[in-house]
């Protein structure tokens, strides 16, 4: 991966006919290069293979003509020429985003020429090429990239912020989304067309008063899952009733196409319909597909869902979460986080000892969701909506989500 092109400087000064002196688009490429030498995270590659710029180097002798007339390095600064373990801290820190040490060198330029004559006609906004590359330059631009060594995430440094603000930003998350839940735990007891349960024969009212799901090719769909309310005591919930979940036997089970899924709920239900009755519609289950070889669904198997009241507990895999815990953490500790992800933040050991804090998504209604992948953003504007923001999750060597809004799925997915 290029990092910087020093020839894409020098072309600055052919194209605008600036009078600076030889190779001086390759000034602070050089300086950098120098820096991380006696920072010691140069690669052995780059030695082995342009033994030159070590010698000098080694000679603190001016590096710029290597650079641009080298058969391997082609006037470029890449990856390739840095530790692995230094990696992440080049590409953070060597960023044309304003931020980066492209902007340090723009900084320095202002500062040494002051922003009169840095902003003249005479540089033509390009001041940062008329900076003499002498010890002084050298020595200014290090101060910019010492300070973003010294100040960069402590991920990039392998060290700890240490494991008392994590606890205390797991009691605060813990705070923050506290929410009274409803739970399920899987259970391998026989399951009935009426029970709460994942996959096996729905429960269909006999007669043709409501006709069941079907995909686009007119082929009735699997159940996936039916939670009967009359299982659980919850004010948010009705007391009585059967909310069932309908997918496709295909491989994405359907949820990418607004007719291969289907939420339907049935107020009342009739108990003298048999599983036979059922059977006798033409209805297929899961526990069926073996005998249909084009079909697929995550398991063969039906688990009846035993519902518990419990709390809702965050944990980092919600959509929310980084931006709430660089909050907490900004706020009390003062912190300097500017990754998008807390994980990309933390060292290893910090960020598994935080997601060990906390418990595995489970199988839910109400709370936040969790989804397996962020794909499933792309998929809830195309799902059916009908109960009031709840999530069903189901992991089986696979894990699958749904997102209940207004009693209907409002996002699904699945992650083999």
């Amino acid at each position: 991966m290029v990092i910087d092109k020093g020839f894409m400087h020098e072309s600055k000064i052919k194209d605008l006919a600036l009078e600076c002196p030889k190779y001086s688009g390759f000034n602070h490429l050089a300086i950098f290069l120098k820096w991380s030498y006696h920072k010691g995270i140069l690669s052995d590659d780059l030695f082995s293979i342009e033994p030159g710029i070590k010698k000098a180097l080694e000679k603190d002798e001016d590096i710029r003509e290597i650079i641009a007339t080298s058969q391997y390095m082609h006037g470029n600064i890449t990856d390739f020429h840095f530790k692995d373990e230094f990696k992440p801290f080049v590409y953070e820190f060597y960023k044309f985003n304003g931020h980066g040490y492209p902007s340090c060198v723009d900084d320095y330029a202002k500062k040494y020429f002051g922003e009169e004559k840095y902003y003249s006609s005479e540089f033509k906004n390009e001041a940062y090429l008329f900076v003499p590359f002498t010890k002084d330059y050298y020595d200014g631009l290090s101060k910019y990239i010492d300070k973003a060594w010294e100040n960069r995430n402590p991920k990039l440094k392998n060290e700890s912020i240490g494991f008392e603000k994590l606890d205390y930003l797991y009691e605060k998350m813990k705070e923050k989304y506290k929410e009274p839940i409803v739970s399920f735990l899987l259970s391998n007891e026989k399951t009935t067309i009426f029970d709460s349960k994942v996959g096996g024969y729905p429960y269909w009212p006999k007669g043709k008063e409501k006709e069941y799901p079907t995909d686009e090719n007119g082929q009735k769909l699997y159940l996936l899952a039916q939670i009967n309310f009359s299982d659980i005591e919850f004010e948010r919930l009705p007391s009585e009733g059967l909310l069932q979940f309908f997918v496709s036997g295909e491989g994405d089970l359907g949820i990418y196409e607004d007719n291969n899924h289907k939420v339907v709920f049935h107020e009342k239900i009739d108990t003298t319909v048999t599983e036979q009755d059922v059977k006798d519609m033409g209805i297929h289950c899961n526990m069926d597909i073996e005998e249909d070889k084009e079909a697929w669904f995550p398991t063969q198997k039906s688990f009846r869902l035993c519902p518990r009241l419990a709390e809702e507990e965050c944990n980092p895999d919600n959509e929310n979460y980084d931006d709430d815990a660089r909050d907490i953490l900004v706020e009390k500790y003062g912190l300097d986080i500017k990754s998008e992800w807390l994980s990309d933040y933390l060292c290893k050991e910090d960020y598994r000892y935080l997601c060990n804090k906390y418990s595995l998504p489970n199988h839910k209604m109400f709370g936040l969701p969790f989804f397996a992948s962020r794909i499933q953003e792309n998929v809830i504007a195309n799902m059916t909506h009908y109960c009031s923001s709840s999530i069903l999750s189901l992991m089986e060597n696979s894990i699958l989500c749904l997102e209940i809004q207004e009693y209907a799925i409002s996002s699904l997915i699945m992650k083999i």
